[in-house]
Parts: structure tokens; sequence; C-alpha cells
């Protein structure tokens, strides 16, 4: 059988780590995967959990391994802020019984930041004292994200971004062709996940394009620009606006790390054309992009946070 974790692109020495756990028999109860979205934990959570399942064909249909996240309301469709403690006791309830392939049980979190305060309590038992082969995984951005209680009963492995030379060759693996490639990667700012999307994904790609011309757009323009660019990144009829800042957010961060790198004189990231920051504007607009992100989990206006950053 093949290893799953060889169609990871790059975390070689996360891969290495959770083998020889695997090989030793020394996985920790709980995992806290730390990373930004579209780094690779998932990849490396479905490939962690390919290997402890070998026999289970589709990980989402199998009655051994729960997944966790935020669901939509049903009256306006929108991603509900917070997982509920309800979520968190229906997957302990089903991580206490006995495994249906005599083995593994296993449950994974995704944005374990959002989870409600009662929610958070509801898991801290099962986290304290997990019964048999029972694993949980946890995705967040940060560690300062989830609450202490949780971090701190967790092993904790961060995700770091992945050199350019290494998606390039992940990709290339997959059968795309090496000029894609280099361009994927190097609009991917070290997350291999959001490399493929770039690749595969021509509405991703075209969203993507745009947020980040907007985004460069709004640093270069004056004070009444900046505020029009606020309002137009988030229509007022957006259904999901938490969804759409998040994504307009990235494209910041991406736009202001690569002004950095050419402030810096590095070579291989594609800068704006038509900005140009110096390395202190760059450096208090990353500031305030961590201060906005901040301020996401306390359900700040999506229009007043991009103001924020962009003024």
């Amino acid at each position: 059988m093949s290893n799953p974790f060889r169609g990871v692109i790059g975390h070689s020495r996360i891969i290495t780590v959770l083998e020889r756990m695997i090989a030793n028999n020394t996985l920790p109860h709980a995992f806290l995967f730390v990373g930004a979205e579209g780094i690779g934990r998932s990849a490396v959570t479905e490939a962690l959990l390919k290997t402890l399942f070998p026999e289970v064909v589709h990980l989402d249909v199998s009655a051994d391994i729960s997944f966790v996240k935020r669901i939509r309301d049903e009256k306006t469709d929108k991603l509900k802020t917070q997982i509920s403690v309800k979520q968190i006791r229906a997957l302990t309830s089903r991580l206490a019984m006995s495994a249906m392939g005599g083995g593994w049980k296993a449950g994974v979190i995704e944005e374990a930041d959002r989870l409600s305060i009662g929610a958070t309590n509801a898991l801290l038992k099962t986290l304290e004292e997990p019964k048999g082969k029972t694993i949980l995984i946890l995705h967040a951005q940060s560690t300062e994200s989830v609450l202490a209680t949780i971090a701190s009963r967790c092993q904790i492995v961060r995700f770091y971004p992945v050199a350019e030379s290494d998606i390039t060759t992940g990709l290339a693996k997959l059968g795309f062709a090496k000029s894609d490639a280099l361009e994927a990667a190097e609009n991917a700012f070290g997350r291999p996940v959001n490399a493929v999307r770039f690749l595969k994904d021509s509405a991703y790609r075209s969203t993507y394009e745009t947020g980040r011309s907007s985004v460069a757009y709004a640093f270069a323009g004056s004070i009444t620009e900046k505020l029009r660019a606020a309002t137009d990144m988030v229509p007022k009829a957006e259904a999901n606006k938490a969804v759409v800042l998040a994504s307009s957010l990235d494209r910041a961060e991406e736009v202001l790390r690569a002004q950095l790198h050419r402030q810096l004189g590095l070579t291989g990231v594609h800068a704006d054309e038509n900005l140009s920051l110096s390395i202190n504007q760059v450096v208090h607009s990353l500031e305030r992009l961590s201060e906005v992100r901040e301020s996401t989990r306390q359900n700040i206006n999506p229009h007043l946070a991009l103001e924020h950053l962009f003024l």
C-alpha cells in the first residue's frame, strides 16, 4: 500500500515526526495543528487518518471518523459564528463508543478557535480522559486564538509556509506544466493548497486575481478611494460577509508581503506594479492587519475592519 503522506506538498519535518510516532505507537491523543488557511493542515490530517484507517475509502462517511465545523444558519444561510456545545457533545458521544472497525476512533475539529465556551467545556473531559484508541485533531490559525485550557491539552504542531521550490516540485509531480507550477507557487505565498486551487479552479483564480488587484488599488488610492474599496469588497447584499472579509484579508497579507520582499531585494515574488510602499508603511499595515484579524473574532463590521486596514 502506498504511503498517504507522499501526496502532501511540503511539511517534511512534520511528516517525519508523525511517521515516527505511528511506527513507535506514541501518537498523542490530541493534536492542535496551527497555521494559515491553505497551508496544508487538512492535507496532513487526511494523510494521517488514511494511515490510521487504511481500509476506509471515504473518510467523511466512516462511522469511526467525525468531522466538526461551523454549520450554516437555516434562515440566513450564513455560517454561524461558533461551534456549538451540541455539536461537541455529539462528537464526544461518538468517540466514547467502541470503534466499528475495532481500531481507532478519530475526531477532527476545524476552526477550533470558534468553539463556544460551552463547547470548550464539553470537550475538556475527552481531552483529559480519552477512551481507548482515540485521536482528536484540532485546526486553528494560531495558538493564541484557542483557549489555553484547550491548547495545553494538545500536542501543538506548527505549519510554516512551504518553500516556493517545494511547491513547484510538488505541483510538477501532480502533472502540472512547469511554467504553470512556477506561477502558482509564486502566487501561493507558501500555501500549497492555494497553489493547487489556483491551477485547478478557474473561479478561484479569477476571484484571487480580482481580490488582489482590489487590495493593491486600495492601498495605493486616495482616502476616498480607500473608503470606496472597503465598501466594494464586501457588498451589502453579500450573505457571507465574514467569508469574503477573510479572503480580502488574505489577499491584503499577500500584497503586503510582496511589497516587503521587493523592498528587501528578494526575488521570485510578484509585487503589484502600481503599488510602492516603504518598509515602514508595510510594517504599519501588517500590524493593522493583525489587529483586524483579531477583531473579526468579535464580529466587527467588515467595512469598518477594511477601513481601519487601508486608512
